[in-house]
């Protein structure tokens, strides 16, 4: 998979799309459509990507398509995101992102149990 060209951009393309598709989800009703027709069946595709493209050679360009497409997925600037009981999107949202973030770090080793080097 990780070699065609083709696939490649038929990924960048996905990304893409769904990245726009969630910035265009401004209120509350209409990020929790999108999102409940997002998670969880297709919620799988960030993380069977970024296993791919982020095994060495790392592909820049997808990981940081995929991150951006995190970023916007978790970006509560319109408070469309709501963590109260009617709607626990905001939790599931904040839940897998957060373990997609763990395990790219622990692919990279930038989880260590050394303590900060403190200055004097």
């Amino acid at each position: 998979m990780r070699q065609s060209q083709d696939i490649r951009l038929k990924v960048q393309r996905v990304f893409y799309l769904l990245r726009g598709l969630f910035a265009g989800a401004t209120s509350h009703k209409n990020f929790a459509l999108l999102f409940d027709w997002f998670y969880p069946e297709h919620f799988t595709i960030i993380n069977r990507c970024l296993n791919v493209y982020v095994a060495m050679p790392c592909d820049d360009d997808i990981v940081l398509l995929i991150l951006k497409f995190l970023n916007e997925l978790v970006d509560n600037s319109s408070n469309r995101l709501r963590f109260d009981t009617w709607s626990i999107n905001g939790l599931i949202v904040y839940k897998e992102s957060a373990s997609f973030m763990i395990e790219f770090m622990q692919m990279f080793n930038c989880l260590s149990n050394k303590p900060l080097r403190q200055s004097n």
